[in-house]
C-alpha cells in the first residue's frame, strides 16, 4: 500500500500514543516506524517540512483540534537523506468519545 496511515490515541490528560504507523513511513519519510515516535526524532521532523508550509500545518493542526472534525491539505517534505521536496497529501480523521472530546486521530498520507 502506497500510503503512510498512523492511528493515534489521546489520553484524559492529552498525552499522544501511537496505536499503529504503517511501514510505508520509510519510503515516504525516509525513517523507521521506531524513529517517528522517537522523542529525538520527532523534534528533528519539522525540518523535513518545506518551510512555506509549515504555517500552514501548525493552523490546520489548531483547526482540527477545536473543531474536532475530518482536514485534508496538500504540502511538501524533503524526505530524510533525499535532495528534493515531494508533495504530499493528508486526510486527518478524528474520533470522538461520549464527551466530544478526540479520542484518536486516523492520518493518511500519500505522495502526489
Amino acid at each position: 500500500m502506497d500510503e503512510f496511515i498512523y492511528l493515534v490515541s489521546y489520553s484524559e490528560n492529552n498525552d499522544q500514543k501511537f496505536e499503529y504507523i504503517s511501514p510505508y513511513i520509510e519510503q515516504l519519510f525516509g525513517i523507521t516506524k521506531e524513529e517517528y515516535v522517537s522523542p529525538e526524532t520527532r523534534g528533528k521532523l519539522s525540518k523535513i517540512y518545506h518551510p512555506d508550509d509549515l504555517p500552514l500545518l501548525k493552523l490546520l493542526k489548531k483547526d482540527l483540534l477545536k473543531s474536532k472534525e475530518k482536514v485534508s491539505t496538500n504540502y511538501r517534505i524533503k524526505p530524510i537523506g533525499k535532495n528534493d521536496y515531494i508533495s504530499i497529501h493528508e486526510t486527518v480523521i478524528p474520533k470522538l468519545n461520549e464527551q466530544g472530546e478526540i479520542e484518536q486521530i486516523l492520518g493518511i498520507i500519500r505522495a502526489v
